[in-house]
């Protein structure tokens, strides 16, 4: 018999689903990052679902920015793990673009961590 699956976004445990209230605050967090570019004049997409490196590609003037969004109060690197951090900056300088996450776990400010810092 087919499992009907739940409009929201879901993640499976324990063989059961459960609705995934992470997944909505980090596209919401996408979509703020979208503005806090947008209000600069950058041309910038989303590209969700995409199961890419970057979550957002930013242009103007000439520059591009590919950013990766994270949202959790565990750090900026708790579900950034090393071989995704490794994958996004290769894919930076073969585009010629500067790679950045940005930060911004609930309750605080945006901060934008540029590749070079990153462990």
């Amino acid at each position: 018999r087919p499992r009907i699956m739940p409009p929201w976004p879901v993640t499976l445990w324990s063989g059961c689903y459960m609705a995934n209230r992470n997944a909505k605050f980090g596209a919401q967090r996408e979509r703020q990052v979208v503005d806090w570019y947008r209000d600069r004049d950058w041309i910038v997409t989303r590209t969700p679902a995409s199961r890419g490196t970057m979550d957002l590609i930013a242009c103007k003037d000439g520059n591009i920015d590919f950013v990766q969004v994270k949202g959790t109060v565990a750090g900026p690197y708790a579900w950034f793990p090393p071989h995704e951090r490794e994958k996004l900056r290769a894919e930076g300088v073969q585009a010629g673009a500067r790679v950045r996450l940005a930060w911004w776990p609930s309750r605080a400010k945006l901060r934008f961590i540029e590749a070079d810092e990153w462990p």
